[in-house]
C-alpha cells in the first residue's frame, strides 16, 4: 500500500547531504506514501465488496488495512532513523512496550467476543497503533519537514521499487511451507509444523536485532575502508550468533514441550533444521548488506527470486513423499542458496569488500556436532534430568568454544 517508498529512510540517512536535506528527503518520502495510501483507502471504499473478495479477507477487516499500514509507516521510519542514531536501547523499549501491549489487549478483547475472535487482535493491533503512531511522530518531528521535493525521487524509486519484490519474496519464503504443507498434508500438519516453526523462529528474531543493532558500525567501517575491523567484528557476531543457534538447537525441544500439548511434540525434531536454516540468514546478511549499501537492490530480489523458486519446487518433489517435516530440509536448502548468492553478487558482480566466506562458514561447521549429539541425546537418553544435565554441559563446552575468549576479555576489563 506505500509502493515501498518508506523502507528508504534509513539508507538515505548515510547519503543525507545535510541535516536540513534529510529532512526534505523524509517529508518527500511521508508525501509519497501518504498518496498512495489515500488511493487504496478511496479503493476499499468504492469497491467494498471487491477488495474483500481480492485479498481473501472478511468485509469487516478491509477498511482496517490502511488505518494499520500508517501506523507500521510510522513505527518503521522511526526505527530507520533511530538505529543509525545508534538509540538501540529506545528501539528495545519501545518494541517490548508496543508488543506486550497489544499482546494483552488481544486477549482480553479476544475473550470479550463470543464470534469473530480474530477482530480482538485487529481492534487491539490498532488501538495500540495509533497510541503509539503519536509517540512516533512526536520523535521522528525534528527529522522531517511537511514538503515535497522533486530532487530526491529517482532515489526514493531507484532503491524502494526494486524492493517490492524482493519483500514478497520474504514472505514467499517464510508462508509457502505451510501454503504447500496445507495443500498436500491437511491442517493438522500445519498446526504442528508452525508450532515447531515458530520455536526456530526466535533464531531469527535474534539475527535481525543483532544485525540492525550493527548496521551503523558497518556504514562507518565501508565508508572510511577499514576492512579488517569490519571482518574482526563481523566473526565476532558470528561466532555469537552460532553459540546462541547451539542452545536453542540444545533445548528447542524443551521449550516447546513446555509450551504445548503431547501431540505437538512429534514436530519439535525439525527445530535444529530451522535454527541452522536461520544461520544461513545470518549469513546472507552479512553480503545482503553490501547490497544495500551499493543501492543495487534488485541483486536482492533476484536472490530471494531465486531462493523462493528454490523452496516451491523442493517442496513440490519432496512433501507428498515425506510429509511436512521435510519441508524444515527445503528452507535450510533454501536460505543456503541465499546466502551463497548474496556473496557471489557481493564479491564477484559489485565488487565491495567482502569477508571471507571460508572465515564466516567455519563457525557454522560446529554446529554439526552439537546438532549430532542433541539427536543422540533425545534418542539414547531416556531420563529427562539426565538428559538435561548433559545438554547443560554440551552447551557450556560449546558456549565457551565459541565466545570464551571475548567473555574473558569483558570480564577482565569490568574488574
Amino acid at each position: 500500500m506505500t509502493m515501498n517508498i518508506h523502507s528508504v529512510v534509513g539508507r538515505y540517512f548515510y547519503d543525507k547531504k545535510s541535516d536540513e536535506d534529510f529532512r526534505n528527503f523524509v517529508g518527500t518520502v511521508f508525501f509519497i506514501s501518504s498518496f498512495f495510501i489515500l488511493v487504496f483507502f478511496i479503493f476499499f471504499l468504492l469497491f467494498y465488496d471487491y477488495a474483500s473478495n481480492l485479498l481473501g479477507l472478511p468485509k469487516n477487516t478491509v477498511i482496517y488495512l490502511p488505518i494499520l499500514v500508517i501506523t507500521g509507516i510510522a513505527s518503521s521510519v522511526f526505527s530507520q532513523i533511530m538505529q543509525p542514531l545508534n538509540l538501540s536501547r529506545k528501539l528495545a523499549i519501545n518494541s517490548i512496550l508496543y508488543t506486550y501491549s497489544a499482546f494483552v489487549l488481544s486477549v482480553i478483547l479476544m475473550l470479550q467476543l463470543n464470534t469473530d475472535k480474530y477482530m480482538g487482535s485487529i481492534w487491539a493491533q490498532m488501538a495500540v497503533g495509533c497510541i503509539f503512531f503519536f509517540y512516533y511522530i512526536k520523535e521522528i518531528r525534528p527529522f522531517f519537514n511537511f514538503s515535497f521535493h522533486v530532487g530526491h525521487l529517482r532515489y526514493i524509486l531507484g532503491y524502494s521499487i526494486p524492493m517490492i519484490p524482493y519483500a514478497l519474496s520474504g514472505v514467499i519464503l517464510a508462508q509457502i511451507d505451510r501454503v504447500m504443507i496445507n495443500s498436500y498434508q491437511g491442517v493438522s500438519s500445519v498446526g504442528m509444523y508452525s508450532f515447531a516453526y515458530n520455536i526456530a523462529l526466535l533464531m531469527s528474531l535474534v539475527v535481525n536485532a543483532i544485525g540492525q543493532a550493527w548496521i551503523p558500525k558497518y556504514f562507518q567501517y565501508m565508508n572510511d575502508k577499514e576492512y579488517a575491523t569490519h571482518d574482526r567484528e563481523i566473526i565476532k557476531i558470528t561466532y555469537m550468533v552460532i553459540a546462541i543457534a547451539g542452545a536453542l538447537i540444545l533445548f528447542g525441544k524443551e521449550l516447546g514441550m513446555l509450551l504445548a500439548a503431547k501431540k505437538f511434540h512429534a514436530a519439535l525434531t525439525i527445530i535444529p533444521v530451522v535454527v541452522i536454516s536461520y544461520v544461513f540468514e545470518h549469513v546472507f546478511t552479512i553480503y545482503g548488506r553490501n547490497i544495500g549499501y551499493s543501492r543495487r537492490t534488485i541483486y536482492a530480489t533476484l536472490i530471494a527470486l531465486s531462493a523462493g523458486t528454490l523452496n516451491i519446487i523442493l517442496n513440490k518433489i519432496f512433501l507428498p513423499k515425506y510429509g511436512y517435516q521435510i519441508a524444515a530440509w527445503t528452507t535450510l536448502a533454501s536460505y543456503l542458496l541465499m546466502a551463497l548468492l548474496a556473496y557471489a553478487v557481493s564479491r564477484y558482480i559489485i565488487k565491495l569488500h567482502s569477508t571471507s566466506l571460508l572465515m564466516v562458514l567455519t563457525p557454522v561447521l560446529f554446529l554439526l556436532p552439537v546438532a549430532f549429539l542433541n539427536r543422540y541425546i533425545d534418542n539414547n537418553i531416556t531420563n529427562f534430568p539426565s538428559a538435561l544435565l548433559v545438554k547443560i554441559s554440551v552447551l557450556g563446552i560449546f558456549g565457551f568454544l565459541m565466545v570464551g575468549k571475548d567473555l574473558k576479555r569483558w570480564i577482565s576489563r569490568s574488574t
